[in-house]
């Protein structure tokens, strides 16, 4: 991850075609509770690491009513959570700790972060969620969702998120990145350059051509279409707030988050 600073500030994330982890940050962090009592979290889609959309149908629910907080999951979209061996209430894990076929997983219909007296997630800051999907090869994905939830359960903050790309792989709580990426794949040299809402890349080959992504921090894919080098993307007819724009290569696969 880099962080440059331009005219409005830019958040750089590169994703190598190779890397196996896809990390999602929340910016800002969402709070959940009784003014906003459900939050959607689009799942990153592994499958879609050859086109340009990031984002698949599969999503989970943070959802507040009073003195109770849950995680819920349409039974269609096979998201499963892991919980204790009861299959009841979700754990809260600690940084680094394995996320993987180990444990007990069920699907995310309906299972209980924290309440006034039960759950895991009491008074917890910075503790993560274990979640799988699987792809269309019916391979599971495991990932993991950062949230901050106080005692009386009334409210939690959602942070970031990650899932890892190769089927059937372990991820670590907590983790965004992968050791040993082939760094002749790591196009170190393409940057943004934004300018009163008017965008384009530097780096970039004058014959290569790149398919772009626009997508918003609901994680709805707003845009795609291909770019050339020394092209300006204008985006002065869209609304302030935060975006992800991935731009996927010959080689490689690079991600900006902008602040519009």
């Amino acid at each position: 991850m880099k962080q440059i600073t331009f005219l409005f500030s830019i958040l750089f994330f590169q994703i190598v075609a190779n890397a196996q982890i896809l990390y999602f940050d929340i910016v800002p962090d969402v709070t959940v509770d009784a003014s906003l009592s459900t939050y959607q979290c689009n799942m990153p889609k592994p499958d879609s690491l050859t086109t340009p959309n990031y984002f698949s149908l599969g999503y989970l629910t943070i959802w507040f009513h009073p003195a109770e907080i849950t995680i819920a999951s349409p039974m269609l979209r096979k998201v499963q959570v892991l919980t204790e061996s009861t299959g009841t209430l979700a754990l809260a894990l600690n940084a680094s700790q394995t996320i993987d076929s180990t444990g007990t997983w069920v699907d995310a219909a309906y299972t209980l972060l924290r309440n006034a007296t039960t759950g895991y997630w009491d008074n917890v800051t910075d503790k993560y969620l274990g979640v799988r999907y699987p792809d269309s090869s019916n391979l599971w994905h495991y990932g993991w969702l950062r949230m901050d939830i106080d005692h009386n359960a009334s409210h939690a903050i959602v942070k970031d998120r990650a899932v890892n790309s190769l089927g059937n792989a372990p991820i670590n709580a907590g983790q965004t990145t992968t050791t040993g990426v082939n760094a002749a794949l790591n196009e170190n040299s393409i940057a943004v350059i934004a300018h009163n809402k008017q965008l384009r890349f530097t780096g970039i080959a004058n014959n290569e051509k790149y398919h772009i992504s626009l997508i918003d921090m609901r994680g709805i894919l707003r845009k795609t279409f291909l770019y050339k080098a020394n092209e300006t993307i204008d985006l002065s007819a869209w609304m302030d707030g935060p975006y992800v724009i991935v731009l996927q290569g010959p080689n490689t696969i690079n991600r900006f988050k902008i602040e519009l």
